[in-house]
């Protein structure tokens, strides 16, 4: 048994930024023990117990070897007392510290302002070996949050953010900077290229943004230009392993003559295989040339236009539609199941026929795969996403189909929706490992976060299952991701008041057990995770409400948005829409409005004071 009050931290001679934040994570986590940072080194005294931190020269001296790995994976081996932490890439270096901390000191971090520790007199440890490798390589919770706060990222483990590099928080992402529109704006951009001698060439489509994939699989031209563009990309990044061949995110596509043709023999989703099978083989060349042949990956999406796959069914099996349309060995498909009721698993062929056939379809032209799944409805942020039971089998099913990469697209644009840091942590967990019960994930995360509310917020919970079962078994609601969820029909005010009650219960149950700064803390998390039914009472049913419990609904609402740092109830924001300064701005002006008409009527020279109708819509009624 080691005791961790006395261990040497033993580093390699020249310890990177990444190695270096690692041992500060565990110093970070040692002082919430209440142990004392132990003392670094390079290489440990007789008699000394110590941990060592990667690469170092007595880990070398032990014969560990890391596994050559990606995705942030790690080792932990115990001799004499002593444990190493080792991994093939610096990021797994860093999780090795967190996996480590898990089984030494009970640490458990469930958002970047609750981080949980075993506190007892002594810490001592018996041995730890562990080889800890993720379910995805690639895991990404694309997040407002996560986005401007990466160290939160990386204590989830993840390692997709598109964030500035920081050498602190290891190798990054490993996509390149192409991004999912990059035929359009970044290989061929065309605010450079989009001129009217290109256009008369038949470069793009005309609606949209889209290039012609057909002229840039024919034209030389065309073709030589994404080439030297793509390979430019590829000698910049020498460390990335996919590389984004998008398409611009709009449903259309060209329709010229070559186009038809050939859709009409591969589909549409087969012009984009060829064009990208052509592309690979030149990108392998340089590749196998210039950079020793590593392992990379083309990657197209498998979205909108793009979802069916290129197969047939030929006597009662599916083929592919040519054999130009099966995916290169460096080629790999990104399947974006947008159309998904998210109640349903995404194999569901009755309600899923869409993400059901291209799954399948899919693995008869491809091998190597990634997902970019959906976490939020995109009309409605701070309704609560429903996707509570099905999340752990869809995870499980995409691991089983041999995906590589996981994103779960949730609200990039905004904090403060619907239980957000419950939906990291549960999700990231996932992400590392598909075999986590996602149930015992969620109690654990709400007993840890809610404290004395939890029980309530436990009910609230359940009250929404409840009422979204109701939804879907009159089928009412199948939650693909732009349904309007904020609009009374789908929330009945007795559904509300009930939710209400739940919440001042909370809030009362905090107020008698919790005390100081925690106290504080879950009212702040009770005032956030309650914008939700507060937001469809003051929208939705505002005439329920008189003029001044309105004024006051609106006043409150906007006060803890802005706490919660809430500033968009829907996708598009940027555009003008669901952005929550105009929402409060028309309500501030409405109740103006209301409050004149009122003054108005009230007046001793009301013209119309005799066509009241007072008696059949009394001025003053509460709601339900």
């Amino acid at each position: 048994m080691a005791n961790l009050n006395s261990v040497k931290l033993i580093l390699p001679e020249n310890p990177s930024p990444s190695t270096l934040f690692a041992a500060d994570e565990l110093d970070f986590v040692f002082s919430l023990c209440g142990l004392k940072k132990p003392e670094r080194a390079l290489s440990p005294a007789a008699g000394e117990k110590f941990i060592s931190l990667g690469d170092t020269a007595v880990k070398n001296q032990y014969g560990f070897k890391a596994v050559k790995s990606i995705g942030g994976g790690y080792s932990i081996r115990t001799r004499d007392e002593n444990y190493f932490i080792y991994s093939y890439e610096p990021s797994g270096v860093i999780n090795g510290v967190y996996g480590f901390l898990e089984r030494a000191v009970g640490y458990r971090f469930y958002a970047m302002d609750e981080i949980r520790v075993d506190r007892r007199d002594v810490y001592e440890t018996g041995e730890i070996n562990a080889d800890d490798q993720p379910d995805f390589a690639g895991r990404r919770l694309d997040s407002f949050n996560l986005y401007h706060n990466p160290v939160y990222a990386l204590r989830l483990r993840q390692n997709e953010s598109c964030a500035d590099p920081d050498p602190r928080l290891g190798e990054g992402t490993l996509w390149s900077e192409l991004h999912d529109q990059s035929l359009a704006f970044q290989l061929v951009p065309y605010e450079k290229y989009k001129t009217e001698e290109n256009i008369a060439k038949g470069w793009w489509s005309e609606k949209g943004d889209q290039l012609c994939w057909t002229k840039a699989f024919y034209d030389d031209e065309l073709f030589e230009l994404l080439c030297a563009s793509l390979i430019d990309d590829v000698r910049r990044e020498p460390d990335k392993k996919f590389f984004m061949l998008g398409q611009t995110d709009n449903p259309y596509y060209c329709e010229c003559e070559t186009c038809k043709r050939d859709y009409a023999r591969y589909g549409v989703s087969g012009v984009m295989v060829r064009l990208a099978n052509k592309l690979a083989a030149r990108v392998k060349e340089y590749i196998d040339k210039e950079q020793g042949g590593r392992e990379h990956y083309l990657c197209i999406f498998a979205y909108l236009q793009t979802m069916n796959p290129p197969v047939r069914t030929e006597n009662n099996k599916i083929v592919p539609l040519d054999e130009s349309v099966v995916a290169a060995d460096n080629v790999m498909i990104r399947i974006a199941p947008i159309e998904s009721g998210v109640l349903y698993s995404h194999l569901d062929p009755r309600i899923n026929p869409h993400s059901t056939a291209s799954f399948i379809g899919w693995r008869t032209v491809a091998k190597h795969f990634a997902v970019w799944d959906y976490g939020t409805d995109f009309s409605a942020y701070t309704v609560p996403y429903p996707d509570w039971d099905v999340l752990g089998k869809n995870l499980r099913f995409f691991k089983e189909y041999g995906a590589v990469d996981l994103l779960t697209q949730v609200p990039a644009h905004t904090s403060g929706t619907e239980f957000y840091a419950m939906k990291m942590f549960v999700r990231s967990r996932l992400m590392w490992d598909v075999k986590l019960n996602e149930q015992k994930l969620t109690e654990e995360f709400i007993d840890a976060y809610y404290g004395a509310a939890a029980p309530y917020m436990r009910e609230y919970l359940g009250v929404l299952k409840k009422h979204y079962a109701f939804l879907k078994e009159n089928a009412a609601y199948t939650a693909t991701i732009y349904v309007p969820l904020m609009q009374a029909v789908y929330w009945p005010m007795k559904v509300l008041k009930r939710i209400e009650r739940i919440f001042r219960n909370a809030f009362k149950a905090v107020k008698n057990s919790e005390t100081g700064e925690r106290r504080a803390l879950i009212e702040k998390r009770l005032r956030c995770e309650s914008l939700f039914y507060r937001l469809i009472m003051f929208d939705a049913y505002k005439h329920r409400f008189t003029l001044k419990q309105q004024t006051e609904n609106v006043d409150s609402f906007e006060r803890d948005a802005r706490e919660a740092g809430f500033i968009a109830y829907a996708n598009g924001w940027k555009f003008g829409q669901g952005k929550l300064e105009t929402l409060i701005f028309n309500h501030r002006k409405r109740l103006q409005l209301m409050k004149h008409a009122e003054e108005f009527s009230a007046a001793e020279n009301n013209c119309l004071k005799d066509f009241r109708y007072a008696e059949e819509f009394p001025a003053e009624h509460s709601a339900d």
